[in-house]
This record gives C-alpha cells, sequence and structure tokens, in this order.
C-alpha cells in the first residue's frame, strides 16, 4: 500500500524573489508572483536530500523515491520542472513514469531533466530518441551524477527557460 502523496514530499525553503533575480530568474515579473516548482524523484535518498537542499535555495522542492508516488506528485502538485532518475529499485524506472508523464494531458507539459550516472549515458541518449518518436517531445536533457550544485541550479535555471538554452550539462 503507497502513503498519500501529501505524506512523501517536503516543501524546503520557498526562495524570496531577490534571490531567483540573484540566479537569473527575473525574466518573471513582479506581478507573476508564482515561483516555479520543482520535484526531485530518486530512490537513492542521499542523492534527493542533495538535490533537494541544493535546489531548495532557489525553488520550492517536492521530493519522491518512486515512479508511482511521483506521478501521482505531478497530477496533484502540478511541478513545472522534474529530476527524474532512470533506475530506480522496485516498481517503475525513469522511462516508464517519463512515458506516463507524456500520455496524461494534465502532466504532458512538466519539464523533465533525466538523472543517471555517468556510465549509461550513451545508451540512455539513445533511449531518450526513441521516446521522442513514439511520445513527441523528449526530457528536456540529461543530467549525470555526479553532478555539482551549480550546474545541477544551472540545469534547471535553462529548463525552466529563465536563462539561454543548452542541450547538454
Amino acid at each position: 500500500m503507497f502513503a498519500p502523496w501529501w505524506a512523501t514530499t517536503r516543501q524546503v525553503n520557498s526562495p524570496s524573489r531577490s534571490a531567483l533575480a540573484k540566479r537569473g530568474a527575473s525574466a518573471y515579473k513582479s506581478d507573476q508572483a508564482r515561483v516555479p516548482t520543482v520535484l526531485v524523484v530518486d530512490d537513492d535518498a542521499e542523492w534527493q536530500k542533495y538535490a533537494t537542499l541544493t535546489l531548495g535555495q532557489d525553488y520550492p522542492v517536492l521530493s519522491s523515491s518512486s515512479g508511482e508516488d511521483a506521478l501521482r506528485i505531478a497530477r496533484n502538485a502540478r511541478p513545472d520542472v522534474i529530476i527524474l532518475d532512470v533506475t530506480m529499485a522496485g516498481g517503475m524506472d525513469g522511462f516508464t513514469v517519463f512515458c506516463e508523464l507524456r500520455k496524461n494531458p494534465d502532466t504532458a507539459h512538466i519539464k523533465v531533466l533525466m538523472l543517471t550516472e555517468v556510465n549509461r549515458a550513451t545508451k540512455l541518449r539513445l533511449e531518450a530518441g526513441a521516446m521522442e518518436k513514439y511520445f513527441g517531445d523528449g526530457p528536456q536533457a540529461f543530467l549525470e551524477k555526479p553532478i555539482n550544485p551549480d550546474r545541477l541550479r544551472q540545469a534547471v535555471t535553462t529548463v525552466l527557460g529563465l536563462v539561454s538554452s543548452q542541450k547538454e550539462y
């Protein structure tokens, strides 16, 4: 039995507008008070904590350790971007979660950054190409573990359209 979606989420440090402006989020005008939300999905508790603390300085962050739970959170909380680990123990893997997100009209618009180990990057990029063939837009980018805090923040900021775009990180 799964815990309710609200029991597995965590709100971390909602940043001030001045903090966002310093990080390149000035594209959000002052009359648009909504701050983008990030969902971190990873079964590695240490990495999930690292990403949550790193991104929580700039964005409200929700977290999940399973694909099934991530889908519930995405439907209910509608985050702006999801950082999604490809390989998760038990249950759904990241590619299955991605495909389910794209099938649902309520979540199809959410930007996704796929997270993986460095030694799997080549294979995953090929699979991402296959996903584009069947589901339209593939993930916005792949993030390779380990990733330093500045690079993680830059990837999220870029995907949110707050700075000029890059395809790989």
